[in-house]
């Protein structure tokens, strides 16, 4: 519920006024396009916001405004993981070696 509602927030906040049941069909294409072993881009780009001009075509939504709001949504549910994961490892003084060892170790 909580990527439902981020996607619903995202889409109000650009003025984009998509129904919760939209929302949460782009959720859902999303996640299973993240488990299904597609071949794609580090960090889904492109495949990413092409999957969410063609979920949201479903809704009459326009292409360009899809695509704009992938590229949105996409920043707002990368950039979080992508700054804070190091942002912590560094805050708790964790090395990349050590991460490697403990992943080494059987």
């Amino acid at each position: 519920m909580a990527g439902a509602a981020t996607n619903w927030l995202t889409a109000r906040a650009i003025g984009l006024p998509l129904s919760f049941r939209a929302c949460l069909l782009l959720l859902s294409v999303l996640q299973i396009s993240a488990v299904v072993p597609l071949p794609t881009t580090p960090g889904r780009v492109g495949v990413f916001h092409y999957l969410c001009v063609i979920s949201l075509a479903v809704f009459a939504v326009p292409q360009e405004v899809a695509l704009s709001y992938g590229l949105i949504l996409h920043v707002l549910v990368y950039l979080p993981m992508s700054v804070g994961g190091p942002l912590v490892l560094w805050l708790l003084n964790v090395s990349w070696r050590s991460l490697m060892h403990v992943t080494d170790t059987p």
